[in-house]
């Protein structure tokens, strides 16, 4: 298994300058890394560098904690366990964001702030926001994945893609 790596600068702000590489890639048949990130505020940094599709680094588990300011999803996201707490400010996931926690057990996806958690879409083109946690199998007690939404205020903007369980995607 690949480890875990645990970054705090709770004060600070967090930047990967390019080309800079951070890697939790696992041995053959190991897991994925796990990744912790408590910063007082996020920097330019695109979550899906750390644990996206083309990235087979952190999608183990994925949480990240941005103390001040606003956070934005507009890539792709691959994280069996992924969670996303704004303290002060709101947590949006663009039309074009990904979060995919899916897997052979569903996953978990869990997106926590002070103020607005918003899934932007466009009903128009029927695209948006897209966040998955299908699992092939479901657990002894029934249980498939989990998406866990908290904050000040939420927003479904319709076009938002939601997939609970073995389905296939479906539109709200």
């Amino acid at each position: 298994n690949a480890g875990f790596v645990n970054i705090s600068a709770p004060l600070g702000t967090f930047n990967l300058p390019v080309p800079a590489n951070l890697t939790g890639t696992g041995g053959s048949g190991g897991l994925n890394g796990t990744l912790t990130l408590d910063v007082g505020s996020l920097g330019t940094l695109t979550l899906g560098s750390l644990s996206g599709p083309g990235s087979a680094s952190f999608t183990e588990s994925l949480s990240v904690r941005v103390r001040t300011g606003d956070v934005t999803i507009s890539d792709s996201i691959k994280a069996h366990q992924f969670q996303l707490a704004a303290d002060a400010g709101s947590i949006t996931v663009s039309k074009t964001g990904v979060i995919n926690a899916s897997g052979t057990k569903g996953g978990t996806i869990r997106l926590v702030a002070r103020k607005d958690v918003v899934l932007q879409g466009d009903s128009g083109t029927q695209t948006g926001a897209t966040l998955t946690v299908a699992g092939q199998s479901f657990d002894s007690a029934g249980k498939g994945g989990l998406v866990s939404l908290e904050a000040g205020a939420a927003a479904l903007v319709s076009g938002t893609v939601l997939t609970p369980a073995m389905a296939a995607p479906e539109q709200c």
